[in-house]
């Protein structure tokens, strides 16, 4: 049995560490600038990876295929050779096969997956010049921004409090008359 290179622990971590930059930070646009090109390299080369992880695990498929149908082919049935359309439906069932066809699976998804990943980035990429014009023509400013942020901690607090209350027992707002 053939074995290809197994990358699909270290793919997947850097995937995870990639997609944290999605989202543009509006008060922060120096660093998104800074870092875009470098994070947009990565992301490809990742998606080159991962692309690269696929073909390894096809061609490691079909080199088990083939070898699954020659060992069920030197087996004899009735004294005769058995039938290609035989071997066909006997292949799936060889246990290196099924083994080779789940690890081809999930290189897939994670090809498919890291390619997703890519080209969020690169959207992300041409948003960022639009989202600086926007800053720059006043439609987004530091401190609406600041007032937004401040805004959501209040309703995360206020929605942890009552769901506090709620816990407790304790009524839950103003005391009604």
């Amino acid at each position: 049995m053939t074995d290809a290179p197994d990358l699909t622990p270290p793919i997947m971590e850097r995937y995870y560490q990639l997609r944290t930059f999605l989202g543009i930070d509006t008060l922060d646009l120096d660093r998104a600038y800074q870092e875009t090109p470098r994070i947009l390299q990565d992301a490809g080369e990742l998606s080159a990876d991962a692309d690269a992880n696929e073909a390894a695990m096809r061609h490691t498929y079909d080199v088990i295929k083939a070898e699954a149908s020659h060992r069920i082919r030197t087996v004899m049935v009735a004294g005769k050779e058995p039938s290609e359309a035989r071997i066909d439906k006997l292949l799936p069932l060889e246990q290196d096969v099924q083994d080779a066809r789940v690890a081809l699976d999930t290189a897939h998804r994670m090809a498919q997956v890291c390619n997703s990943l890519y080209r969020s980035m690169e959207s992300q990429a041409r948003m960022l010049p639009k989202a600086s014009d926007m800053v720059m023509g006043g439609y987004i400013t530091p401190s609406a921004a600041y007032d937004q942020r401040r805004k959501d901690i209040r309703q995360a607090h206020i929605a942890a409090a009552t769901e506090s209350r709620r816990e407790e027992g304790r009524p839950i707002g103003r005391p009604t008359v």
